[in-house]
């Protein structure tokens, strides 16, 4: 935070010490087909696939010790991954701040609220009322980054 600081009062870049927020991508899958999205369009220039738990397991051994917070999402969608709710636990028990940015298509298949009521999720998907219903029925906490008139 001092870096930050210093750079606003200096009008210069000055940068030391690690990041203590990260974005993490648990998968490249999607069970959408959004047309403005490379994952929906599958449309991948890269390797598609699933985090491997082992370099999760690396990620979090090098990164918890200067980590607050960690957001689980880049393109796919993260519910996808068959092992994202240990990852979370994972992260929780290191005392890391979890936001998971989701369609919101698997929240009511999976076990999400005891581990996931007390973070946030987050989500840009026009849902329905009745998916927004069915989300504040399961006592999650949302935070819509985009409003849509219901």
């Amino acid at each position: 935070m001092i870096s930050y600081y210093l750079s606003k009062s200096l009008k210069r870049p000055l940068h030391w010490g690690l990041p203590i927020s990260i974005s993490i991508e648990p998968t490249t899958a999607c069970n959408l087909h959004c047309t403005e999205c490379p994952s929906g369009l599958r449309s991948f220039t890269r390797p598609t696939g699933n985090l491997k738990m082992e370099l999760f397991h690396r990620f979090l051994k090098e990164a918890h010790k200067h980590i607050m917070s960690l957001t689980f999402y880049f393109q796919g969608e993260p519910f996808i991954h068959p092992r994202l709710l240990e990852m979370i636990s994972m992260a929780h028990q290191l005392n890391i701040y979890t936001i998971v940015s989701t369609n919101a298509h698997f929240l009511d298949r999976l076990p999400v609220k005891k581990l996931l009521i007390q973070d946030w999720i987050e989500s840009s998907y026009p849902w329905t009322v009745l998916v927004r219903k069915r989300i504040k029925s399961i006592g999650l906490k949302v935070r819509w980054t985009r409003s849509y008139k219901e």
